[in-house]
């Protein structure tokens, strides 16, 4: 599901993908929608979408973290 790929933007915020092999689809327009949020925003965003992938990764089996 994860491949290699360059990841960039150019002058107008359009993301550009180098595909040293193909995407999943659904990552790339994840980061384009994160990538066209405000600064503010971003490392939110980020941090749930390294949850969501950590979580698919270890098959689900990571209870979720306790607060405090």
């Amino acid at each position: 599901m994860f491949r290699s790929v360059s990841i960039s933007t150019d002058s107008l915020g359009n993301v550009n993908t180098e595909d040293e092999t193909p995407l999943d689809d659904a990552l790339v327009s994840t980061l384009a929608v994160i990538e066209g949020q405000p600064l503010e925003s971003r490392a939110a965003a980020y941090g749930q979408l390294h949850e969501q992938l950590r979580e698919g990764l270890e098959g689900g089996d990571v209870p979720p973290r306790v607060a405090g």
